[in-house]
């Protein structure tokens, strides 16, 4: 059984792998932590390979979508892969992945971080609203934290759906209005939201559900999370770096700077918090798992 232990913090404790370190001195053996890609600096790569990509809320998600997917069907579509991480992460645990990205800049540094990790995937430039692909019989589909940015989310469904063996499997995230719209701090984030391209406030999940089930789907597990603690450290975060300094702040994350590497690790045993709240209590993301009929 292919565990997701790793998508967690993981400490050179864990002996699953073998891995040269630095390369061509010594080895060690260690399975890297989610969103792991290869550093130039020995101490840095040695960093990330323990942290992972330091996203606060990205790990959260990954906790619980890895535990969704089917280990037994290979064949994914990753809908909105940007910089390709959640690609190369399939990747390295067996599936076969094809992802697809607005951005051709976003493409580019996917096909990079391929390169990087010696994994293969697959990625097209292409809108999420009209997805074509030749191929029409993937087994499973991600959609992570994607909706909200275009104008009609139901296009996307619609386009899965025709990617999609019958019996076929659509995960995806979204944010709700809990996050950032409905603050929990005295602050107004409408500007935040605008910096990181949000066109919708946030889906609740009656309201995925109606979109999923006109679609041709049905939802068979869903849950919330985003809550509490967790909620309050995004929105420090956020009001820390400021509208003005957000793009910034994104980009040393995907950077895997040292200094937001540090601030994950700090941050990280709060996030664990989210577990103490009951799965379908409102939280700042949804997750839906859905079957095409």
């Amino acid at each position: 059984m292919d565990r997701c232990d790793y998508t967690y913090l993981n400490l050179p404790i864990s002996f699953n792998q073998t891995f040269k370190y630095p390369p061509q001195t010594r080895f060690y053996t260690m399975k890297p932590a989610f969103g792991y890609i290869p550093q130039k600096k020995a101490w840095k790569d040695l960093l990330v390979r323990c942290i992972g990509i330091p996203h606060p809320y990205g790990r959260m998600r990954a906790m619980r979508v890895l535990k969704y997917l089917s280990r037994k069907h290979k064949k994914i579509l990753d809908v909105g892969s940007g910089e390709g991480i959640w690609s190369v992460e399939l990747a390295r645990r067996g599936f076969d992945v094809t992802g697809i990205d607005l951005s051709a800049t976003a493409v580019e540094n996917a096909k990079k971080a391929v390169q990087r990790t010696k994994t293969k995937a697959d990625f097209y430039v292409g809108d999420a609203q009209h997805i074509k692909l030749k191929e029409k019989n993937f087994d499973q589909a991600i959609c992570l934290d994607v909706m909200e940015h275009v104008d009609d989310p139901t296009q996307v469904i619609k386009g899965v759906s025709k990617h999609l063996r019958k019996g076929g499997i659509f995960i995806a995230t979204v944010p709700t209005p809990l996050y950032l719209v409905k603050s929990l701090l005295p602050l107004n984030f409408k500007k935040h939201c605008k910096k990181i391209g949000h066109i919708h406030d946030g889906f609740y999940f009656d309201t995925m559900k109606k979109m999923f089930n006109k679609e041709g789907f049905k939802i068979i597990k869903h849950e919330y999370f985003g809550r509490g603690f967790s909620r309050i450290i995004l929105e420090l975060l956020y009001a820390c770096a400021g509208h003005g300094q957000l793009q910034r702040y994104r980009k040393k994350m995907y950077d895997y700077h040292y200094s937001t590497l540090l601030l994950f690790f700090l941050i990280y045993p709060i996030l664990l918090t989210d577990y103490l709240f009951p799965r379908k209590s409102k939280g700042a993301f949804v997750l839906l798992k859905a079957v095409k009929l």
